[in-house]
């Protein structure tokens, strides 16, 4: 129900479409009835239009609503634009990294992100945590970043991620220590 008020605008611009095209196919030869499905689907055409184009001004409050439409999430990756406000989206959506690192974790990194939540569902039966591992292993290697037991940012990963193997909790807190960029910024 709450995703309803984003679908509204697609729904209507779908019936102009539907419409139209009958006024379309039924009255072939009148002019009035030509006139009307032009008309109807202009209208579909910028009912679509005017929702994309304002989807991207979504960060506004009264627009915030659009940001439920899965619609409008795939209509803003195909642009590559990034959903950047005070208060998160009513939904994230998670994707996977890819081959070379499954997490998903190199761009949000690469990025310098303060937040980031992974959710690692390799098949690893023995929770050896292969790409974690990995992960951790190329990021050192290219310099982005060091990660560290916000608990006890003195010890080892290894020593952590050991730990965490032979624990029961579901979920494993990471720090970030972003290294000094190529222009110098701060970490």
């Amino acid at each position: 129900l709450d995703r309803l008020p984003a679908a509204c605008p697609f729904l209507v611009a779908q019936i102009l479409f539907v419409v139209g095209a009958y006024i379309g196919t039924v009255h072939i030869d009148a002019s009035p009835s030509c006139q009307a499905y032009r008309w109807l689907v202009w209208a579909a055409l910028v009912t679509f239009g005017s929702v994309g184009a304002l989807s991207f001004f979504a960060y506004l409050r009264p627009l915030q609503w659009l940001m439920r439409s899965p619609m409008i999430q795939q209509l803003q990756m195909l642009f590559m634009h990034r959903y950047k406000a005070l208060r998160p989206p009513p939904y994230l959506y998670i994707s996977d990294g890819g081959l070379i690192e499954p997490l998903g974790l190199f761009p949000l990194l690469r990025r310098r992100q303060s937040r980031i939540v992974v959710s690692d569902a390799a098949e690893d039966p023995e929770l050896s945590m292969r790409c974690l591992r990995d992960a951790l292993a190329i990021c050192r290697a290219e310099g982005i970043c060091s990660f560290y037991d916000p608990a006890a940012p003195h010890r080892d990963m290894e020593f952590v991620l050991q730990d965490f193997r032979n624990s029961c909790t579901g979920f494993l807190h990471l720090g970030v220590c972003y290294e000094p960029g190529p222009s110098g910024e701060p970490a």
